[in-house]
């Protein structure tokens, strides 16, 4: 097996113009079972989880009535169990619940987060490492693939902008899988910066349970508006159809270094919101941040003021999102 570089940046320059394979410590994962799973789970996403073939998946969000984000959500239907992941700090607050509604269907949620482990194959050679004959274009789709005479189960995923796949396969089989890839170890973080390059937000992190999904830069990929009622539509319909979002998705490129996540971000001595995720990015040469600031308008190219905790203030310049495409 490869060693890992130790150097982020490296990482991402290795990923980018060859592959790299990571574990992904900050997933949990799951098995929904049963016949009401579909049911289930299309009564609380904001995708719709019905119209999803055996192979197809997706993206999208688990609301309160209110609108309150519970979690976000990557799903893939399978033959007989729709496999999911969500963040792994919100691994409790997603069996709590669905868990409220599992007592009233014929379903089942597994938590294999412990019995499982999550790697994550990115780089331009990345499909010609998973060694099948045909895999699904589609980001979100998947397949069951084998690795090392294990199945693994492989879903296309583009979180980092280049061609990517998460991977899920038993936990003592984890070292054989990463062998077979024959694909240099890269570090968690290197995918982070990566993520972070293609303006990904991340939950917990760059938005959380006050973001509505309008309001997440995400709603695109994320919300299906001609399905049936879920729980929290009225108040995404209602925002999508008549509102103003009251939050946006913002990148920043700070003009000098010392930004940290947490910082207030301000304009004219009015705090807008707090930095999320801060990289510095090899691509780019400087660094880049994310974050959710108050407002639905923010011009590319106007500054923005950061106020690093016992530092100087720094300036930041709005930038279009992808930082890097």
């Amino acid at each position: 097996m490869a060693e890992q570089n130790p150097n982020p940046d490296g990482d991402v320059r290795t990923a980018r113009s060859r592959v790299g394979v990571a574990d992904v410590t900050w997933r949990s994962r799951f098995d929904l079972l049963g016949p009401d799973r579909v049911k289930l789970l299309d009564g609380q996403c904001t995708q719709h989880i019905g119209s999803r073939a055996t192979g197809q998946g997706g993206y999208g969000f688990l609301l309160e009535p209110k609108g309150a984000v519970v979690s976000d959500l990557d799903f893939l239907v399978l033959n007989d169990r729709i496999v999911m992941e969500a963040p792994a700090g919100r691994r409790s607050e997603l069996q709590a619940w669905l868990g409220k509604y599992l007592m009233l269907s014929d379903a089942t949620l597994v938590d294999l987060t412990d019995h499982t482990a999550g790697l994550f194959l990115v780089g331009p050679d990345a499909e010609t490492r998973l060694g099948a004959e045909s895999l699904p274009e589609t980001e979100g789709d998947g397949a069951v693939v084998s690795l090392a005479g294990v199945e693994v189960i492989a879903r296309r995923d583009l979180s980092c902008g280049v061609p990517g796949w998460s991977l899920r396969t038993p936990v003592e089989a984890r070292d054989e899988v990463v062998s077979s890839l024959d694909a240099p170890i890269i570090s968690a973080e290197a995918v982070d910066v990566m993520r972070t390059e293609a303006g990904r937000p991340r939950f917990d992190i760059d938005i959380d349970a006050g973001v509505l999904p309008k309001e997440s830069g995400q709603e695109d990929r994320a919300v299906s508006y001609d399905k049936g009622c879920y729980c929290g539509q009225e108040v995404v319909a209602r925002q999508h159809f008549i509102g103003n979002p009251r939050k946006a998705l913002v990148g920043l490129v700070p003009r000098q270094q010392g930004a940290r996540a947490g910082d207030a971000v301000t304009r004219d001595g009015k705090e807008l919101g707090t930095l999320g995720t801060v990289h510095y990015s090899p691509v780019l040469e400087h660094e880049i941040a994310l974050c959710v600031l108050k407002g639905a308008d923010h011009e590319v190219g106007v500054a923005y003021t950061i106020e690093p905790h016992a530092a100087e203030p720094i300036l930041a310049d709005v930038a279009g999102l992808p930082f890097v495409t």
